[in-house]
């Protein structure tokens, strides 16, 4: 039996974070060779940063064209699933960590013939699938998806990234055909960081901001609002990752400290450490269905959050973890507990990040890898 995983749409750098974790939940799941489908450079970056586990990367060149990019990548992806299911035997474990929607379709299609054995993982293309909210022309050519995941056969399984997303399709009336749900917590890395010199809240000013990019999906520009309530000259607020255009005169207006280019990993971890806590604006009309590389991140720095209810993604976390932050009801509600911030908080504080640091093993490669692992056994 061998281990198969195909990343058929992303290039270069894209989701690399994400398919490293997920090839090192496969090979603590099988302790063998993981097969790895890609494009080249991808390959490349994945190699340098999977050095420790065993990978084989078969790579294939991509090609792009101008306007219609995402339509002709889609049919070209066809080729590549073809390829992959005419190449992998009836025994082995195939993994499709992206793909498109009509390289979905033309899969489950043809896998009424091969009968092989894949787990397909839910990512985005969930979100245009159940937030009313979404807009852009994606949001219809996903709905491809749809028709995709009804011609499942019992051999197909789909993994959700978070069992929120998974009950949130359910109660979506999304149908995945005979195929098995799976769930696991979104794999990430959680190095050991130092973070001694962070742990104070006022030295001598509280650092509060947005870990990553901002953006308008991301609901970022609350800050703006957020910031005009705080009455404190010794709390300052800070994005961490890139800007929108749209968002550099409201940072230059209300001076939140920001980057207009996207920072090495050094500058980026060092801006985070900087921070006591982070912000998390998305509420009951975003990212309802899409994992969060921001909350991830506030994790792995091990930064409280301060969050608005609703949001079922966040809210779950929340239950699960413990006292990882604050959640508010507003954003009047959220700077009322900002301008009321003192010294005498730093207990509930240390109790917060130690909350934190619980929560990088609950989320582990090695906690995820059994969860899987488990529920395979199950179907077994």
């Amino acid at each position: 039996m061998k281990i198969i995983a195909a990343d058929l749409s992303m290039t270069g750098l894209s989701h690399l974070y994400f398919n490293t974790a997920f090839l090192k939940v496969l090979n603590n799941m099988y302790n063998q060779p993981v097969l790895f489908w890609c494009e080249e450079e991808h390959g490349k970056a994945v190699i340098s940063s999977c050095k420790e586990i065993n990978v084989e990367i078969k790579t294939f060149e991509s090609k792009t064209y101008n306007g219609v990019s995402v339509f002709f990548q889609d049919f070209l992806q066809i080729m590549r699933v073809s390829s992959l299911l005419f190449f992998a035997r009836k025994e082995d474990q195939i993994y499709i960590l992206n793909r498109l929607p009509f390289t979905l379709l033309w899969c489950n299609l043809i896998n009424l013939f091969f009968r092989r054995n894949i787990c397909n993982i839910l990512h985005g293309e969930l979100e245009y699938l159940v937030n009313p909210q979404t807009n852009g022309g994606t949001k219809y050519y996903y709905q491809i998806f749809r028709l995709a995941y009804k011609l499942s056969i019992s051999k197909s399984k789909y993994l959700f990234l978070g069992e929120s997303i998974k009950r949130i399709a359910f109660n979506k009336g999304i149908s995945f055909g005979k195929a098995t749900l799976l769930s696991i917590d979104h794999p990430y890395e959680y190095p050991q960081i130092h973070h001694d010199k962070c742990m104070h809240l006022f030295n001598p000013k509280c650092s509060i901001g947005i870990i990553g990019s901002a953006m308008i999906r991301k609901n970022s520009h609350y800050l703006e609002e957020l910031s005009n309530l705080i009455n404190r000259t010794d709390i300052s607020f800070v994005i961490t990752g890139k800007v929108e255009p749209f968002f550099e005169k409201f940072c230059i207006r209300n001076g939140i400290a920001y980057n207009k280019l996207t920072l090495n990993s050094e500058e980026y971890e060092r801006m985070n450490l900087g921070l006591q806590y982070s912000l998390c604006f998305y509420d009951e009309k975003i990212n309802l269905a899409l994992a969060s590389g921001s909350f991830f991140d506030s994790i792995k720095y091990c930064k409280p959050l301060l969050a608005l209810k609703g949001n079922p993604y966040i809210d779950y976390y929340f239950e699960k973890l413990g006292n990882i932050g604050y959640r508010f009801n507003s954003i009047k509600e959220m700077s009322e507990f900002i301008n009321g911030l003192s010294d005498k908080e730093t207990s509930n504080y240390d109790s917060q990040v130690a909350s934190l640091r619980d929560a990088q093993l609950v989320l582990s490669i090695e906690s995820i890898s059994n969860r899987l692992l488990n529920e395979l056994k199950v179907l077994v």
